[in-house]
C-alpha cells in the first residue's frame, strides 16, 4: 500500500472505531495525497472534515490548495487560498503558483502587490513564482525583473529559479543572458539539471546561435550529474534543422541508442527539416519511412516541405498521399508545402488544381492566408483575374502580400485601372497597406511596394488631391495650381541587381501618362531615394488613366 493509501486507511479507521480525528490527521492525509499528486483525494479529506463539521484550519485549507496547484488545478487551487483566514507567506505563494499555471501574469502580480502590502516576507519560492507566471505569460522582461529583484534583495536563487529564468530568456530571445544564468547556476554549487541545460540550448536555438547550442548539447553529454533527456536531443536537432546543418543532424540522431533515448515524432520532425533546409530531400524521405508509427502530420509536412525546397513535386504529392491515405486532414504548414513544391517545380497548373480539391476536404483552419496567397501566385501565371478575386473574397485576413498579388493579377490580365484603384482602396480601408511616411508628413513612402501597388498608390493620392478629398488639394488651389510631392522610391538595395525599379517605373508613368511637362526628378540632395513630383498649373493630359471629375 502506497504512503497515500496509508494515511487514509489510518483516518478511515479512527473514524470507523470513534476516535477522534483533529486537524493534524488531516493535514497528515493531506501532505500524503499532495506528494502523490493525488488532489482528488485531498479534496475528498477536506469534504469529509467538513460534514462532520470540522472547521478546517488555515493550514489544512492551505495545503489541500498546494495540492491542486501540483497537480495543475490551479483554479480549484485558487478557490481554496481565498477561504483561508490571515492568508500568510506561503498560502500567497500558492496563489502565485496557481495564477502562473493558468498563464494569468496580472492575477500573480496583483497576489505579489498585497504581498507587500501586508508586510509579509517574499523569499525565493515567492519571487521564482512570480517569474514563472510572467513567463509562463509572455511577460519575459518582468520575469528577469524579478529575478533582479530576487538578487538585490540578497536572496539565493535555487534551481528552479535559474530554470525560470532561462526560460523567460528563451522566449524572449536572449541567448547571452541565458548562458550567463547556466554559468552562474553552475558556481554555486548547483548542478545545472536537464530541464536548465534544455532550455539555454532552446533559448540559443531560436536566436540562430545554433553552434553555441551544440556546444552545450556537447557539454551536457559529457557531464556526470545529468543525463541528456528526448527534450535535449530534440532542441538540439532544432537548431540544426533552422540551420540546415543535416549532417550534424543525423549524427545526432543516430546517437540517441547510446543514452537508451527513443526517438519521437519531434525528433524526426526536426531531423526532416534539418535536411529540407539544406535540399536534401533524398536523405529526409527515408527518415519519414524510419520514423514507422512515430510519424505524424508535422513529419509529414517536414518531408513535404524538403521536396519543395528541392522542386520535387512528385515525392512531395506523394508524400501527400500518404497523409490522406491515413485518413487524416492536412494542415495548413501540409497543404502549403505541397502547393510550393508544385510551384517551385514550375508546375503552378498543378497547384492551384490542388488548392481546389483540398479546400472542401481539408480541416477548418488548414487554408489559411498563406494558402490563399500561394494559389493566387499560381493565378498570376495563367492571368486568371477573376479566379483571383474570388479567391481573395474567401480570404478571412487578406494581407499586403494577398493584395499584391492580386493587383499583379489584374495588370497581367491588362484589366482596367479602376479595378485595380478600388482594390487598393479596399487595402487602404483595412489597414492593409499606408503610403505614408510616419515621420515626415506629406511624403509617400513606397520603396517596400511593388511598382503595380506603388503606380496605384500614386493614382489614388493624385486623385484625392485634384478632386479635394486630400488637404494637399487645398494646397495646390492656393499656390495657383502648382503641387510638389515627395515620394520615397529607394535607392534599389533590396532589388533584383541592386537597381531601382520602382523610381524610373514612376517616373515614366508621370511623364508619360500623367502630363508631358510634369516635373519629376530624383532628389539629388540628401536622399538620392526619392523623388519630387511637380504637377504643373495647366490641365492634365488626356494620357492620364483616369478621370478626375468622374469622381
Amino acid at each position: 500500500m502506497r504512503s497515500w493509501q496509508q494515511s487514509l486507511h489510518e483516518v478511515a479507521l479512527r473514524l470507523q472505531r470513534g476516535k477522534r480525528v483533529d486537524s493534524g490527521n488531516y493535514s497528515v492525509a493531506v501532505k500524503a495525497c499532495h506528494k502523490a499528486s493525488e488532489w482528488t483525494c485531498a479534496l475528498d479529506l477536506l469534504a469529509n472534515a467538513r460534514v462532520r463539521s470540522f472547521q478546517p484550519s488555515p493550514g489544512l485549507l492551505s495545503a489541500v490548495a498546494s495540492a491542486c496547484v501540483k497537480a495543475s488545478q490551479w483554479a480549484e487551487g485558487l478557490s481554496l487560498v481565498a477561504q483561508v483566514p490571515q492568508q500568510d507567506s506561503f498560502t500567497h505563494n500558492i496563489a502565485i503558483s496557481a495564477w502562473g499555471q493558468g498563464h494569468h501574469w496580472r492575477g500573480a502580480l496583483h497576489t505579489f502587490g498585497s504581498m507587500l502590502r501586508a508586510k509579509l516576507s517574499a523569499d525565493v519560492v515567492t519571487f521564482s513564482s512570480a517569474a514563472s507566471a510572467c513567463s509562463r505569460g509572455t511577460r519575459w522582461d518582468l520575469a528577469l525583473c524579478f529575478f533582479t529583484q530576487m538578487r538585490g534583495q540578497c536572496i539565493r536563487p535555487n534551481e528552479f529559479s535559474y530554470g525560470t529564468l532561462i526560460s523567460a530568456c528563451e522566449l524572449g530571445s536572449q541567448w547571452r543572458e541565458a548562458i550567463q544564468a547556466l554559468r552562474a547556476c553552475g558556481t554555486q554549487t548547483l548542478h545545472p539539471s536537464a530541464v536548465v541545460y534544455n532550455a539555454t540550448i532552446s533559448a540559443c536555438a531560436k536566436s540562430t546561435q545554433w553552434q553555441r547550442s551544440l556546444d552545450l548539447f556537447a557539454t551536457m553529454l559529457r557531464a556526470r550529474h545529468v543525463q541528456p533527456t528526448a527534450i535535449s536531443y530534440n532542441a538540439s536537432l532544432n537548431a540544426c534543422a533552422a540551420a540546415g546543418k543535416w549532417t550534424i543532424a543525423l549524427s545526432i540522431l543516430d546517437g540517441m541508442p547510446a543514452f537508451k533515448i527513443i526517438p519521437d515524432s519531434t525528433t524526426y520532425g526536426s531531423a526532416i527539416s534539418a535536411c529540407g533546409e539544406a535540399s536534401q530531400w533524398l536523405r529526409a524521405l527515408p527518415l519519414l519511412d524510419d520514423a514507422g508509427p512515430a510519424a505524424d502530420l508535422v513529419c509529414m509536412s517536414a518531408a513535404i516541405a524538403a521536396c519543395a525546397k528541392g522542386q520535387q513535386w512528385v515525392a512531395a504529392l506523394d508524400v501527400l498521399s500518404a497523409v490522406r491515405g491515413q485518413g487524416w486532414a492536412p494542415s495548413a504548414t501540409c497543404v502549403n508545402a505541397a502547393m510550393n513544391a508544385c510551384e517551385r517545380g514550375g508546375r503552378w497548373d498543378l497547384s492551384l488544381e490542388l488548392f481546389e480539391c483540398l479546400r472542401h476536404d481539408c480541416r477548418d483552419d488548414a487554408l489559411d492566408t498563406s494558402t490563399l496567397n500561394i494559389a493566387l501566385q499560381a493565378c498570376v501565371h495563367r492571368a486568371l483575374w477573376e479566379r483571383a478575386m474570388e479567391i481573395m473574397d474567401e480570404a478571412r485576413q487578406p494581407d499586403e502580400v494577398t493584395f499584391t498579388i492580386v493587383a499583379g493579377v489584374l495588370a497581367a490580365a491588362g484589366r482596367p485601372l479602376a479595378e485595380s484603384l478600388a482594390l487598393y482602396r479596399r487595402a487602404l480601408y483595412e489597414g492593409t497597406f499606408d503610403h505614408w511616411d510616419a515621420s515626415e508628413q506629406g511624403v509617400m513612402d513606397l520603396h517596400r511596394f511593388t511598382v503595380e501597388v506603388a503606380r496605384l498608390a500614386v493614382c489614388t493620392v493624385l486623385l484625392d488631391i485634384l478632386s479635394g478629398l486630400h488637404p494637399l488639394g487645398s494646397q495646390r488651389r492656393q499656390l495657383g495650381g502648382e503641387l510638389e510631392l515627395v515620394i520615397i522610391v529607394g535607392r534599389g538595395h533590396h532589388s533584383e541587381g541592386g537597381e531601382s525599379r520602382l523610381g524610373p517605373s514612376l517616373l515614366e508613368m508621370f511623364r508619360d501618362e500623367i502630363h508631358p511637362t510634369t516635373s519629376a526628378l530624383p532628389v539629388r540632395h540628401g536622399n538620392p531615394g526619392r523623388l519630387r513630383l511637380c504637377l504643373p498649373s495647366s490641365p492634365l493630359s488626356g494620357k492620364m488613366p483616369f478621370c478626375p471629375h468622374t469622381l
